[in-house]
């Protein structure tokens, strides 16, 4: 038996699903890495805001991510031919080239159900947009603490908005935060006839995708649309910190200028992690628009995550001995004061115990 299929659109779906396969060993082997530093600096201490949405993130990151690698590596034979049969398989330019198809029993499997592909594709947007919305959080606090006072940061992990000078910036980030929910309420709750989820792109190519008609509307660029504006207006906010910081009042890089350099570095990792993912959605490939999706889910989670673990150990490390780790926060305040500038102490807030 021949069957016609594209020959790029079979490499393409095994792309993505080698691409969720690494992107869950990543996310294991960073977990397995951090393991130590979560449990001196997180399971050890006192529970609070930072600390809950940080395993938060780290476990259901871990346990989605995981389960969609899963989902995507499960087998993908045809239902009606025999298990021995082997195939040869044509590309689009009639070239052949030799692939030996494992093929089971005649059965529906999980991918040639089209209502499963469609609740699966439902629980990956719906997981994904909780999963950003838990990473902006986490990425908003760090903004927040950097353009806000130690207060600032303190009131608003814990109840209420506050009411000093410097409330436009916590304005700021609370409307960008409304905007970005707004947004991808929208594009997830919206109807969408238009698009099409499919678990066979391609003639005989399995693959859990979602296929954008042409002259329809692109719900999926516009979902990635808005989460790399929130990211855009997070990077210039922590480059404009970054400037200021630069180095300390004494002409020497200290604390501060720590947190805002790794702040930097992670914004701007994750703002291009975000802009490729982008990119291949307005190409419209069915096979390839799934291929960065999980690295886009699995590699802010881990930048983001790493933020709230490097806050931790640069606090830690810049303590004059190991029994001082275990200062209040007002006393950590009070030991920087030679160092920092008042409105500067926000940082250690998100470092307290």
């Amino acid at each position: 038996m021949i069957i016609n299929i594209n020959g790029a659109a079979a490499r393409e779906a095994e792309w993505v699903r080698m691409a969720y396969l690494a992107s869950a060993v990543v996310i294991t082997y960073e977990h397995v890495l951090g393991f130590e530093h979560e449990l001196q600096f997180f399971w050890m201490k006192r529970w609070s805001a930072a600390k809950t949405l940080f395993l938060w993130n780290r476990y259901y990151g871990l346990t989605f991510n995981v389960t969609n690698a899963v989902f995507f590596l499960w087998n993908h034979p045809s239902e009606n031919v025999s298990p021995t049969q082997r195939e040869l398989i044509y590309d689009s330019n009639k070239d052949v080239y030799k692939l030996w198809v494992l093929i089971y029993k005649s059965q529906h499997i999980l991918h040639r159900d089209a209502d499963v592909s469609y609740q699966f594709i439902s629980w990956l947007n719906a997981g994904a947009t909780l999963q950003t919305v838990s990473i902006h959080l986490i990425l908003q606090l760090r903004i927040w603490a950097m353009w806000g006072s130690t207060k600032t940061v303190l009131i608003a992990m814990v109840r209420e908005m506050p009411s000093d000078s410097k409330g436009n910036s916590s304005v700021l980030q609370v409307l960008l935060a409304l905007f970005e929910a707004l947004a991808l309420g929208v594009s997830l709750g919206a109807p969408k006839e238009k698009l099409i989820v499919t678990s066979q792109p391609f003639p005989g190519v399995f693959i859990c995708t979602d296929i954008i008609p042409p002259n329809s509307p692109r719900w999926p660029v516009f979902y990635y649309a808005v989460i790399l504006i929130t990211e855009m207006v997070l990077l210039c906010m922590a480059l404009y910190k970054a400037r200021l910081y630069r180095v300390g009042p004494l002409g020497r890089r200290g604390l501060l200028q720590e947190l805002v350099r790794h702040s930097v570095f992670y914004f701007m990792a994750i703002f291009w992690i975000y802009a490729v993912n982008l990119g291949i959605w307005v190409v419209n490939r069915s096979t390839l628009n799934e291929l960065a999706t999980s690295f886009s889910l699995v590699l802010p989670l881990i930048l983001a995550n790493r933020l709230l673990i490097t806050t931790k150990v640069t606090h830690a490390s810049s303590l004059p001995s190991t029994e001082d780790t275990h200062l209040s926060s007002r006393h950590f305040r009070r030991f920087f004061m030679e160092d920092l500038e008042p409105e500067s102490f926000e940082l250690s807030t998100i470092s307290a115990s």
